[in-house]
Order: C-alpha cells, then sequence, then structure tokens
C-alpha cells in the first residue's frame, strides 16, 4: 500500500528516509520501514486532517441549519414566513 504525500512538508515533518522518494511512503517495504516517530507523525498528521474536515463539515452544516430555522421562522410582528 502506497501512500502519496502531497504536502511536501509533510514529507519533512515525517522525517523520512533520505534515500525514499519523499512524496511517496510504502508502509509494506520491508526495506524502508518508517521509524516509529515516522509512523506516530504520520498518525498526527491524519488526526489534523480529519479534525480539520470535520470542523469544515460541522460549519457548513450549522450554516445550513440556520437558513433552515430561518426560513421556518416567522417574522413575529406578522407573523409571516423570512
Amino acid at each position: 500500500m502506497g501512500l502519496h504525500l502531497a504536502n511536501l512538508s509533510l514529507a519533512t515533518r515525517l522525517n523520512l528516509d533520505p534515500t525514499m522518494d519523499p512524496a511517496h511512503f510504502d508502509l509494506n517495504d520491508i526495506e524502508h520501514e518508517p521509524t516509529d516517530e515516522q509512523l506516530a507523525a504520520l498518525m498526527e498528521c491524519v488526526a489534523e486532517e480529519a479534525r480539520r474536515r470535520g470542523d469544515l463539515a460541522r460549519r457548513e452544516l450549522m450554516t445550513r441549519l440556520h437558513a433552515a430555522l430561518d426560513a421556518a421562522t416567522p417574522i413575529p410582528a406578522t407573523h409571516e414566513r423570512v
């Protein structure tokens, strides 16, 4: 299973073996196995990305929820929908 690192700063953070292509990281390559530190950094990067995407999705859902509530809430003075 090859893992392609789109962000070169990510490759730098992982401190990849200089003999390895920094844009390609093969977890099954037994000749160039990643260190525990590299794997921990990879897991942290994956967790950061998951949090970022989760926050983005949460904000989008809240925006849609607020828009739906605004559309369903009548104007107090006229009891009409906005």
